[in-house]
């Protein structure tokens, strides 16, 4: 019998990890989240505040974020939206997940997709599959 996590999502081409970024203060849920993408091929970095994630951002140029609304002095909303109005990271894609029901203020910042707590990794490192996909076929698409 297969392992679920290989029916959800292969593992990424060793050479090609591709990086997402993991925002949110709760520390179980970044090793939860680390751990399930890891295994599907993830690069993950994990960061508890707003301004750690723009910093990885810039550097790291993840290509897919995940983050809660709220943060001690920062908001995952307005992350959202700066990361959607920006040129060089438009292209990202954005999951907001979160315990706080804000489906319609996260649409509305740009997020591709809106999760509710509690964490079902496996449906994540599906959804971060699709959004890699996607967003590569975009990318290649543009390269003519």
């Amino acid at each position: 019998m297969r392992k679920h996590r290989e029916d959800v999502s292969p593992k990424q081409p060793v050479g090609s990890a591709i990086t997402v970024l993991l925002a949110d203060n709760d520390k179980h849920v970044c090793k939860l989240l680390t751990h399930f993408l890891g295994e599907a091929g993830y690069t993950v970095h994990c960061v508890s505040d707003v301004v750690s994630a723009r910093h990885v951002i810039l550097q790291e140029r993840p290509a897919v974020v995940i983050t809660e609304v709220l943060f001690p002095g920062g908001d995952g909303l307005a992350l959202c939206a700066q990361i959607k109005s920006d040129p060089a990271t438009e292209e990202t894609g954005v999951i907001v997940f979160s315990t706080i029901h804000a489906v319609l203020r996260a649409r509305e910042a740009g997020a591709d997709v809106f999760l509710s707590k509690p964490l079902q990794p496996h449906r994540m490192v599906e959804i971060v599959s699709r959004l890699t996909r996607s967003n590569s076929s975009k990318r290649s698409d543009g390269a003519q």
